[in-house]
C-alpha cells in the first residue's frame, strides 16, 4: 500500500506538470495571462470546431477531487460534532445506510450560502476556498511540528520525514499571504468567514449551550 500510494502520487503530480508545461509551451505567459480558460484556448488552437471537448475533459478531471470531498467534509462535521465541538445533532448518521445524513446536509447548505455573494464568478468562489484552504493546511502542519517538539516519543502509526511539513508550512504560508498582496478584498472576505466559526464556537463548546436545542429532529433526521 505505501508504495503504490507513493507510485500514484508521483504519477498524479507528473502528470499534471506535464500538462503545465504543455501550457506554457503552446500559450507561452502572455497567452496564459490572457486566457480565462487555458485548456480550451489550447483547444480551439488544435481541435478547432470540436474545441468544445475539452471543458466536458477538464470537468471530468474533477471527479475524483469532489468524490475525495464530498465523503470528507460531510464526515469532518460529523466527527466534529461527536467531539463535542458542533451540535450533536450533526453527530447523527442514517439507521439503515450508516451516512451522517444530518452534517451532509449541512455541509451542502453552507455550499449553496458561498454561491449567493458571487455565483457568477468561479475565480472568486476559488479564491475564498483556496485562502481558506490553506490557511488551514498551514495550521495542520504547524501542529504536527509543535507536537514532534513536545511531544517527540508519542508512538504514531503515521510517520512522515520532518522537512515535509517545513516545506508544506512555507509553502502554506506564501499561498496565504500572495493572495492578500494581489487581492486583499477576497482574501478579507474569506478571512472573515473563517472568523465567523468563532462566535459558534464560543456557543457550542466554551459555554456549552445550543449543543443539542432541538432534539426531537433526531428521529426525524435517522429515519429519512
Amino acid at each position: 500500500m505505501p508504495r503504490s500510494i507513493a507510485i500514484g502520487i508521483s504519477l498524479t503530480t507528473v502528470c499534471y506538470l506535464v500538462v503545465n508545461v504543455a501550457y506554457i509551451t503552446v500559450l507561452g505567459k502572455t497567452g496564459i495571462l490572457e486566457s480565462s480558460a487555458v485548456a480550451v484556448s489550447i483547444g480551439k488552437l488544435y481541435l478547432g470546431p470540436v474545441h468544445w471537448i475539452v471543458p466536458i475533459f477538464v470537468a471530468c478531471s474533477t471527479f475524483g477531487a469532489v468524490n475525495g470531498l464530498l465523503f470528507t467534509s460531510g464526515r469532518l462535521v460529523y466527527v466534529a460534532a461527536r467531539d463535542g465541538l458542533l451540535p450533536r445533532l450533526l453527530a447523527m448518521i442514517h439507521v439503515k445506510r450508516l451516512t451522517p445524513l444530518p452534517s451532509l446536509f449541512f455541509t451542502t447548505l453552507i455550499s449553496v450560502l458561498m454561491l449567493i455573494p458571487d455565483a457568477s464568478s468561479f475565480s472568486s468562489l476559488v479564491d475564498f476556498f483556496s485562502f481558506a484552504a490553506w490557511l488551514f493546511y498551514g495550521a495542520t502542519f504547524a501542529a504536527l511540528l509543535w507536537l514532534r517538539r513536545t511531544q517527540a516519543n508519542v508512538p504514531r502509526p503515521y510517520k512522515v520525514y520532518i522537512i515535509v511539513p517545513i516545506v508544506m508550512v512555507l509553502a502554506s504560508i506564501y499561498l496565504v499571504v500572495a493572495p492578500i498582496t494581489t487581492d486583499p478584498k477576497g482574501s478579507l472576505i474569506a478571512l472573515a468567514i473563517v472568523l465567523a466559526g468563532l462566535p459558534f464556537y464560543w456557543l457550542f463548546v466554551a459555554k456549552d449551550i445550543l449543543r443539542n436545542p432541538y432534539p426531537g429532529t433526531h428521529h426525524v433526521l435517522a429515519n429519512m
